[in-house]
């Protein structure tokens, strides 16, 4: 993988062929939940556990007085080695 940084940006690819395929879980995914009002409340016992675990590539679940973010995850499991 290389990586360049200039002026706060930050560029990265991957070398030789390999995808993202090749070196994350893929379909990993996660939610931010926050108050849906100013004074209300968001706890995760409002989540119906029914709803876990979600498929793989699914939206995470609503969860009562709660906003969601969604985001996908880059988890990586393999490393470059620089010679």
């Amino acid at each position: 993988m290389a990586c360049a940084k200039t002026h706060g940006n930050q560029h990265w690819e991957l070398d030789q062929g390999a995808r993202l395929y090749d070196l994350t879980h893929l379909a990993c995914h996660s939610a931010r939940y926050s108050p849906s009002t100013v004074s209300g409340s968001c706890s995760p016992a409002n989540a119906k556990q029914s709803a876990f675990p979600v498929a793989p590539g699914g939206a995470m679940p609503p969860v009562e007085g709660c906003a969601k973010q969604d985001y996908a995850l880059l988890i990586v499991i393999s490393m470059g080695v620089e010679n």
